[in-house]
């Protein structure tokens, strides 16, 4: 039986694609990771006879390795990623060991592809950004980008209220909306402040139209670097529309304690209970477009959407998951868009539950 270990396994998005995974492999045993033993027993108790789960710090390389050695895989979604080091790959590259991770972090990502040559040279194969923003729409980026010359790629996301998500993924959009954002404008960077330049459009179904704002991921410098593409752009945008400016509010005016993210925690944990209230009116809902404008003017879109974040992302990572463990990743430590290489079969895998949708359009005249 594989073993398959999940570094922050006890957290929503964790436990989640520790549920996927348990669901669609009867081959496979699972170890989630956490602080809190008595979290992670009532998890293993709810998840079943091939679930364990072992007490351990993300940042204790000591204890990673024990528990990583002889395992299929190791999935790292022990978040936030900011101002974290890549504890968890390098034991992984220790113990030739393949990993995954759901970091929505540039300079986590820029560490960790450090190592490439390291984990290159003991056969490790390593995804790095997965999840499903980035990680599935980086994969749709690249769809679009191999196709073609792209002129310009934009990259529009929506969840409905907290999508669901814990405490962890709050921290990171707080720690998020400190940071200008990054857009690439005729191959030059340009910094962008966060939450702002809202831009409507039309996602698909139950999301609708809504507006989206600047917001610093990291699929934006890594399509920009894969595809020498000189004009990338990323929108993200929340329901009610209020939390969005109420985000740049507050990002603006706690800045210095909201970067950091040892006391960013502090800040949320206080929130959770209105999240999760204003949650039960807006649902859970996630939608995805990402726009391709080619150099010989048309312009060709793919789009997502799913009623449940949660879900969404449970199945983008069981579909990465599977691709390192069918060995379809080259060794290296490497973006989504570099590493799947098939990526029709695998949106097909990885959009499984929601609505996929490719638009052509031959000028601009035709985009709502």
């Amino acid at each position: 039986m594989r073993s398959i270990i999940i570094v922050g396994g006890t957290g929503r998005i964790g436990s989640t694609v520790a549920a996927h995974l348990l669901s669609l492999h009867p081959d496979v045993q699972v170890t989630v990771t956490g602080r809190d033993r008595s979290r992670g027993l009532r998890l293993v108790s709810e998840l079943g006879e091939r679930a364990r789960f072992k007490a351990v710090d993300r940042e204790d390389a000591r204890a990673l390795r024990s528990l990583i050695d002889g395992a299929a895989l190791v999935i790292h979604a022990a978040g936030p990623f900011q101002g974290s080091d890549p504890t968890v790959l390098e034991s992984a590259i220790d113990c030739r060991v393949r990993y995954l991770d759901i970091a929505d972090e540039l300079l986590f990502a820029q560490k960790a592809r450090a190592l490439s040559s390291r984990a290159a040279e003991r056969g490790v194969c390593a995804l790095v950004n997965g999840g499903v923003f980035p990680g599935l729409s980086n994969v749709m980026a690249g769809l679009l980008a191999e196709t073609a010359l792209v002129e310009s790629m934009s990259f529009s996301y929506f969840i409905a209220g907290s999508g669901g998500s814990g405490p962890a993924v709050m921290a990171s959009t707080f720690i998020l909306g400190t940071v200008p954002a990054t857009e690439f404008v005729a191959g030059q960077r340009v910094e962008r402040r966060a939450f702002t330049g809202g831009q409507a459009l039309s996602f698909l179904p139950p999301v609708g139209r809504r507006t989206c704002y600047f917001l610093e991921l990291p699929e934006v410098t890594s399509c920009f670097e894969t595809y020498r593409i000189p004009n990338v752009v990323a929108r993200f945008g929340t329901s009610p529309g209020l939390w969005n400016h109420a985000t740049r509010w507050v990002c603006t005016l706690f800045r210095p304690w909201l970067a950091d993210r040892r006391r960013v925690a502090s800040f949320v944990a206080p929130l959770l209970p209105l999240i999760r209230i204003v949650d039960r009116f807006v649902g859970a809902a996630i939608a995805i477009e990402v726009e391709a404008e080619f150099r010989d003017g048309q312009r060709r879109r793919l789009r997502y959407a799913h009623q449940d974040t949660l879900a969404s992302i449970g199945a983008a990572v069981v579909a990465q998951a599977e691709e390192l463990l069918q060995d379809r990743v080259a060794p290296g430590v490497l973006w989504p868009e570099e590493g799947i290489r098939d990526k029709k079969l695998h949106l097909l895998s990885a959009t499984q539950g929601g609505t996929f949708e490719f638009v052509r359009n031959r000028n601009k005249s035709h985009i709502e």
